[in-house]
């Protein structure tokens, strides 16, 4: 059964600024505590389109394979972190590694739901990558310093609406919302040796385990409304009206209201990935 929810206002309110007011005395903190912590989301649920990647003009005669380029399509310090260390940590030995930040938008909105979710993740890195070889400076850096593999890691939390789950407490099986993250790698080659048909490698998704979302929380954060006519970009996050109801930090909810970080839900499932490193 779906989780039962107590009403909250029906009119969201907005400062003279324009900024949604997201405080609202009916959303309290004994409200949010006592959410579940669930295994990952099956990939198999998982179907995002792959947008293109342009790679003309990209492959030049002395690019060496093994001089990896890791592109971070984001400035959060975590997820940052995370994928770069993971990286340094698994590469094989004859790689050698640098990475590169590249802010790029995911497309899906503040608060991603359901297919948004895997979606804003592979969008956000072809949105580097294609901001990277755009740039002729940053080309010109590549082929100075002879990169020629290029990996582009993105991480993208999301909120699964009508999640199926089973509780670990009494084993009954329940529906309702679910944040989980997902992640994805990407290669591309700079090589002219390789062809076309493959310059590009998209790596298959991880995703980790997640986090059921208080729903009243997530009903009046919908409130205010979507980008997108389907209703799956939100543009109010979960987190941020639960920092504005409780004081948690918006950015990691889940470890306060659940007992386990965010962070170490997406550490984890990088654990489980692969990363398409190049073939020698």
């Amino acid at each position: 059964m779906p989780q039962q929810s107590t009403p909250t206002p029906d009119v969201p309110k907005y400062d003279p600024n324009g900024q949604p007011i997201l405080a609202n005395p009916s959303l309290t903190l004994d409200k949010a505590k006592g959410q579940s912590v669930l295994p990952p989301l099956d990939k198999t649920l998982l179907h995002p389109l792959r947008p293109a990647i342009n790679t003309t003009g990209i492959a030049y005669q002395d690019a060496n394979p093994v001089n990896v380029l890791l592109v971070i399509p984001t400035t959060n310090k975590f997820k940052v972190r995370l994928l770069s260390e993971h990286l340094s940590k698994h590469k094989p030995d004859h790689v050698a590694l640098s990475s590169l930040e590249v802010k790029a938008d995911s497309q899906v909105g503040e608060q991603p739901y359901d297919s948004a979710g895997p979606q804003g993740a592979f969008n956000r890195v072809a949105n580097a990558a294609n901001k990277l070889f755009a740039d002729a400076e940053e080309v010109k850096k590549l082929r100075d310093r002879r990169v020629g593999t290029v990996v582009v890691g993105a991480v993208e939390n999301f909120i699964e609406r009508e999640a199926s789950y089973y509780t670990a407490k009494d084993g009954q099986k329940k529906s309702g919302p679910v944040d989980y993250g997902v992640l994805i790698f990407c290669r591309v080659s700079l090589s002219p040796s390789c062809p076309d048909k493959e310059r590009v490698c998209w790596g298959s998704p991880g995703v980790s385990g997640g986090v059921t979302v208080p729903l009243d929380f997530m009903e009046w954060a919908m409130k205010f409304g979507f980008e997108d006519e389907g209703k799956r970009h939100g543009k109010v996050t979960v987190g941020e009206v639960i920092a504005a109801n409780t004081g948690i930090d918006k950015a990691d909810w889940h470890e306060p209201l659940a007992g386990t970080s965010r962070y170490d839900l997406l550490k984890e499932a990088m654990g489980r990935m692969e990363v398409p490193w190049p073939e020698i």
